[in-house]
């Protein structure tokens, strides 16, 4: 037998005089265990950074929900106030008297918002009779004033399920209650 000896390669003769050839191909355990390390390392920290990621998110999109409710109930409140003749705030009660001489009133009972008056048509007209509806749910407050009976200003705070609120100021220049003639 032949034995074939590679003069850039380290050798090792075995008890049975063949040449065993040892080649620098590959990793060492240390280094894949370093490897391994800083690997896992990375994983944490971008872990770390996805998750603080969707917590930001999840935050985010509280306050936007929150927002949209304070816009539509701003906007149904505005409407509602412009429309109306006079204001009366009692505690925390905001009644409006429309020029029909019906009357809408807005107040909290526990933690909801409720809107009692005329129902709102499809069409959005109201309607004959009266009703109360619910507008907003975890409302933490609602504190309407009024200087005079025709500029009623209001403040609501809104609150989520994981504790996140929202606080609007309604503007005494968009809910100016219109002036009808008295000839």
């Amino acid at each position: 037998m032949k034995q074939l000896n590679f003069p850039s390669t380290p050798s090792l003769r075995s008890a049975t005089n063949r040449c065993v050839v040892i080649t620098s191909f590959g990793f060492t355990l240390i280094e894949l265990l370093i490897a391994a390390a800083i690997g896992g390392v990375i994983l944490v920290g971008g872990a770390r950074v996805i998750v603080s990621n969707i917590k930001a998110e999840a935050s985010q999109e509280s306050v936007r929900r929150l927002r949209d409710t304070w816009g539509r109930i701003n906007y149904l409140m505005d409407t509602e106030i412009g429309e109306a003749s006079t204001a009366v705030v009692s505690g925390s009660t905001l009644t409006l008297t429309l020029p029909n001489g019906s009357t809408i009133a807005y107040s909290r009972s526990g933690t909801d918002l409720q809107r009692t008056g005329p129902p709102i048509n499809d069409n959005g007209s109201l309607g004959a009779g009266s009703g109360t509806s619910t507008l907003a749910e975890n409302v933490s407050s609602f504190t309407p004033s009024a200087a005079n009976s025709r500029d009623p200003v209001y403040t609501m705070t809104l609150t989520d399920s994981r504790g996140t609120t929202y606080t609007g100021l309604s503007s005494a220049a968009r809910t100016r209650i219109q002036s009808y003639p008295t000839n």
